[in-house]
């Protein structure tokens, strides 16, 4: 639904002419063009886009987001992660799943240390940025850096491939 053409008279109309009827075309058009474009549409008064999306797009939750992404790579991220949670439903009830149960801080991994064997990772997830560390039980980072030093996974990353490939199970058991 999200992901679908609007009507024609709906497109948003770019600063450089182009149109756009869908969120993929808005990413590929941010991706593929200079940060000009990006600005002519999205000002410390407005964002353009944010007020498409909400309008015509009907996804009043990635407006609400992306309105205040006014730097341009930051909003092609949260587009990007929105879009791939679009077109698998279930990637974001797992990132859901790993944000809700996840140990936040340094103490309350401590506390899980003694009941999880030390060579498990923990899935830590940064609540701002929607991203994960991976923590063993005893504390440190998989990565053995400083404790004070958190090693973030983009999570859209940690699990496409995962979700790719049971796609791929899936696609070809039924064929």
């Amino acid at each position: 639904m999200y992901l679908d053409n609007v009507p024609e008279e709906n497109c948003f109309v770019l600063s450089n002419g182009a149109k756009l009827r869908n969120l993929e075309e808005l990413l590929l058009a941010l991706k593929s063009s200079d940060e000009s474009l990006f600005y002519n549409h999205v000002t410390n008064e407005r964002n353009d886009f944010a007020n498409w999306i909400r309008a015509c797009i009907k996804h009043e939750t990635l407006a609400n987001i992306l309105f205040d992404a006014r730097q341009r790579q930051k909003f092609i991220d949260i587009l990007e992660s929105e879009i791939l949670f679009i077109r698998s439903p279930k990637l974001r009830e797992t990132e859901r799943f790993f944000h809700e149960d996840s140990v936040i801080d340094q103490v309350k991994v401590s506390s899980v240390s003694a009941q999880v064997p030390p060579a498990i990772p923990i899935p830590i997830v940064d609540d701002k940025s929607s991203k994960i560390a991976v923590v063993n039980a005893n504390g440190a980072n998989s990565n053995n850096l400083s404790s004070s030093a958190v090693v973030l996974l983009d999570f859209g990353q940690f699990l496409q491939s995962i979700v790719q490939e049971i796609d791929q199970e899936i696609f070809q058991w039924s064929e």
